[in-house]
């Protein structure tokens, strides 16, 4: 199962893919639950930031996947297109 934050880099997509949030859970921990909640509700961008990092740390050691590849994206665009950044 993938664990990514693509495209926009945010933890939050990953945490709610495997959480009890999606829509048909495929784990579910419970305890995790109120954290999701309160960093869905937080629009102060330091607080929400300490939030995901508190996610982060959970989840880092319940280590729910193990890297086994490397994933490799292309992408490009035309000379005449300016200002385009490959995040």
């Amino acid at each position: 199962m993938p664990w990514t934050g693509v495209p926009v880099g945010d933890v939050m997509r990953g945490a709610e893919m495997h959480s009890c949030a999606h829509n048909v859970p495929w784990t579910c921990d419970k305890s995790i639950m109120p954290l999701i909640a309160r960093i869905k509700g937080e629009w102060d961008e330091q607080k929400s930031e300490a939030l995901r990092r508190e996610l982060i740390a959970y989840y880092h050691d319940q280590v729910p996947m193990i890297f086994i590849y490397e994933s490799v994206t292309f992408s490009g665009a035309r000379k005449n297109v300016l200002g385009y950044q490959d995040m």
